[in-house]
């Protein structure tokens, strides 16, 4: 190579890195100067319009008692309704008579179900495809079962599956004795049938809904007087301990259809609220479903405070259950679009939101259908933002109109 090129070709070069670090520093600013947006799209969301508050459970419960020293076997389950005079619980004098009494139970229930084996008869040209799938249900379940640990339902699942077994080998001809199985069972029945002889029986004193359990404030407020109690006298209800329950109360009746929810607000949070107002009502915090309720009364005192007293009538073994809740007064229930607080611009004296098509800024006016701090929704008439727009979240020097790179 000459010796005269090496200089002119370092000049070359060097300008040549001059230039591309020059242009590249351009491209840096522009970028930097270009505006940037963030976008979200729309779509459809429901929010509720409610006041969350804490709430206390008052029902007309009675204590269920048996007999000091017996042993109980409830016959009601929680939530089942029970009629007066009809029987809650069996009491034995030991444990060994509870245990054979339940044994009797699951005795009879055999006794029962082979007599409906013994009486099915043979069918000819029967497709077998229906009875097979019943079988391979019942080995799913007992499967199941089994490994998810549930293994006191594992003898109801082997039952079924035994039963499913053997009704298709009935029904396709084949020949099955039950006559050595009633047998033996009929005599364990009798046998069993004298030993619990000397049971006694817990009825019900009133109509109403069984529950085998007891919290301790059951009677802490006049049922009669709910709907009068004032902010301190519910300040005073939270503080309360629980009583002590007898040892021998195998559980609660709830005597009355309707029962309370109250709670204490300030008088700025009962805006919504009217006396006879109908609402939805929801607990956070638990599996129970929503459920309807009216306003019973808001009483207020001189303190700039509001007792609000919520009257229900539904009734599950759930809601039974509940004494102190998260409680959700739901007063309406609002479908559109979630936008950000931030995203909703003015333009010409209307609320709006900028959107982001083809690269071009358009401005849509909006409707607020409920807001907060952090987020609106907006829909209804009135409302031009659509389905999937890309709602500008973030941008500035917007302007209905401008380009964007």
């Amino acid at each position: 190579m000459n010796k005269d090129l090496m200089p002119k070709i370092r000049r070359l070069g060097i300008i040549a890195l001059g230039v591309f670090t020059a242009v590249y520093m351009c491209y840096r600013v522009y970028v930097a100067c270009v505006d940037k947006v963030q976008t979200q799209a729309a779509v459809v969301t429901e929010q509720n319009d409610s006041l969350t508050v804490q709430g206390f459970i008052l029902r007309s419960e009675e204590y269920v008692n048996v007999e000091k020293g017996k042993t109980v076997v409830s016959l009601a389950q929680d939530g089942s309704k029970v009629t007066a005079g009809n029987p809650i619980a069996m009491t034995f004098a030991s444990e060994a008579q509870a245990a054979d009494y339940e044994l009797l139970t699951d005795v009879r229930s055999e006794i029962e179900r082979y007599e409906k084996l013994a009486a099915v008869s043979p069918v000819s040209n029967i497709d077998t495809k229906g009875l097979d799938s019943s079988i391979d249900r019942a080995v799913i379940s007992l499967v199941d079962d089994i490994e998810n640990d549930r293994l006191d339902q594992t003898e109801d699942a082997f039952s079924l599956l035994r039963s499913a077994v053997i009704k298709r080998q009935l029904i396709v001809g084949e020949t099955v004795s039950f006559d050595s199985i009633l047998s033996a069972l009929r005599v364990q029945e009798t046998s069993l049938v004298q030993s619990v002889a000397k049971s006694g029986t817990v009825k019900a004193k009133n109509a109403g809904y069984f529950v085998g359990s007891t919290d301790g404030y059951e009677n802490l407020v006049d049922y009669s007087m709910v709907e009068s109690i004032l902010p301190e006298e519910v300040d005073q209800l939270f503080a309360m301990k629980p009583q002590a329950v007898e040892k021998n109360c195998i559980g609660r009746l709830v005597t009355q259809f309707n029962w309370y929810i109250v709670s204490k607000v300030d008088l700025k949070s009962i805006e919504k609220l009217k006396k006879g107002a109908k609402v939805r009502i929801a607990f956070p915090n638990t599996s129970a479903e929503e459920i309807d309720g009216m306003v019973a009364a808001l009483n207020v005192d001189g303190a700039g405070s509001a007792a609000v007293v919520l009257r229900c009538n539904r009734m599950d073994g759930t809601l039974l259950k509940m004494r102190r809740e998260e409680v959700e007064i739901i007063f309406n229930t609002v479908s559109g679009f979630r936008v950000p607080t931030e995203a909703v611009r003015e333009e010409n004296g209307k609320k709006g939101v900028y959107i982001l098509r083809a690269n071009t800024v358009s401005f849509r006016e909006i409707n607020i259908l409920w807001a907060s701090e952090d987020y609106i929704i907006t829909g209804g008439e009135g409302n031009q933002v659509k389905r999937y727009d890309q709602i500008i979240t973030k941008g500035k020097n917007l302007y209905d109109g401008k380009a964007v790179a």
